[in-house]
């Protein structure tokens, strides 16, 4: 397939160069300039991604940029009250989940809730990820912390530094989780994996 490429102001020189030099040594790829700022260059699509792909990582540090989106399902849950008086409590939630979509695999989590009178609540956590990110097969672990307003929990989400095990050491990320009373609940991650030898 053939692609035109625009070198300008809006493309930063730094990238133009690597890329072409990196199409060129490992698919040899030919450019043709076809104005002042214009190149004309074939490559099959799946080059083609994985040069823009080898950019990102040279521009990065080494390091794979991506976000990672998909839900999970509660597969277990248990809650015990360990404190309450006058309509408020304090609980450790034990809980599993099954996750899907850019993150597959198994997580649990252990969150300390305090609810106020009105039943929303405050939580904070450690939760543990086994499973498949990006291809690659490991655990790591986010510490969260966030609110249940009574109908929704949102909490944020952030990769615990040295974490990453296996085929995920060196992972660091943070994203978002959002659940509605029930058993399901999204996911928004954003990550940073070091490129493979």
């Amino acid at each position: 397939m053939r692609y035109g490429f625009l070198d300008d102001m809006r493309t930063p020189r730094i990238f133009s160069r690597i890329f072409i030099h990196d199409c060129q040594r490992n698919c040899g790829a030919d450019f043709t300039r076809t104005t002042s700022r214009t190149y004309s260059f074939a490559l099959s699509e799946s080059d083609l991604m994985a040069r823009l792909k080898d950019v990102v990582l040279s521009l990065s540090g080494g390091h794979l940029m991506g976000r990672a989106t998909g839900s999970f399902e509660l597969t277990s849950w248990n809650e015990e009250t360990y404190f309450e008086a006058e309509g408020r409590k304090m609980t450790l939630a034990t809980v599993t989940q099954s996750f899907s979509g850019d993150i597959t695999g198994d997580g649990a989590v252990r969150w300390l809730m305090a609810y106020r009178d009105d039943g929303t609540a405050r939580f904070v956590g450690m939760q543990r990820v086994d499973g498949t990110l990006d291809g690659r097969s490991g655990s790591f672990v986010l510490e969260t912390e966030g609110d249940f307003d009574g109908r929704m929990a949102r909490w944020t989400a952030t990769v615990m530094p040295g974490s990453g095990a296996d085929e995920l050491a060196g992972l660091e990320g943070a994203g978002t989780f959002g659940a509605e009373h029930g058993p399901s609940a999204t996911y928004e991650i954003d990550y940073q994996l070091p490129q493979r030898d």
